[in-house]
């Protein structure tokens, strides 16, 4: 029954950060975490178009998913990683966001002051961003997500290392 005591104890220490998690420990663990994000993902509806409801959407489903995030985290520093590479996969969607909107609003106000062409520049520019660099951001997402969960799967550190000591160690 030693596994039994995973999940309590991975919930319990949900949101320490800069701690450990040992291997056995995280992939008992993950199953529980994994829940809330997928079934809300699934209950969702998606298409549903009003400005702020996808971003409410996506707050969401962040909240939902920090569970699993957070012990991606203690275990990545578990075996001697940086615990933030578990963020990284989301690093693509922020920056394709942020330069769709930088152009998109950059458009918007050149052409509230009369710059037609300068607009209409930016406004391609926007649309450019936001049809092909999918692709690219899914590519990029896939190849960071794989990097990350193959570091889960590496051995624990022996000994102490910078996030504490190891955990079979302790015991």
């Amino acid at each position: 029954m030693e596994g039994a005591n995973n999940i309590p104890s991975g919930i319990l220490a949900m949101f320490r950060f800069k701690e450990r998690m040992a291997r056995k420990a995280y992939w008992q663990f993950l199953p529980i975490a994994l829940l809330p994000p997928v079934l809300y993902a699934s209950q969702v509806d998606w298409l549903e178009v009003h400005p702020w409801h996808g971003m409410a959407k996506l707050a969401v489903l962040f909240v939902t998913a920090l569970p699993f995030l957070l012990a991606t985290s203690r275990r990545l520093n578990d075996a001697g990683f940086d615990g933030a590479q578990a963020f990284y996969p989301f690093a693509p969607f922020v920056i394709l966001w942020l330069g769709y909107q930088v152009f998109l609003w950059a458009g918007f106000a050149i052409g509230l002051v009369g710059g037609g062409l300068i607009a209409l520049l930016l406004w391609f520019v926007a649309a450019l961003i936001l049809i092909p660099l999918h692709l690219i951001m899914l590519f990029v997402t896939l190849m960071t997500t794989a990097t990350v969960l193959g570091q889960t799967l590496v051995a624990s550190e022996p000994s102490t290392n910078a996030h504490g000591p190891n955990l079979r160690e302790v015991l």
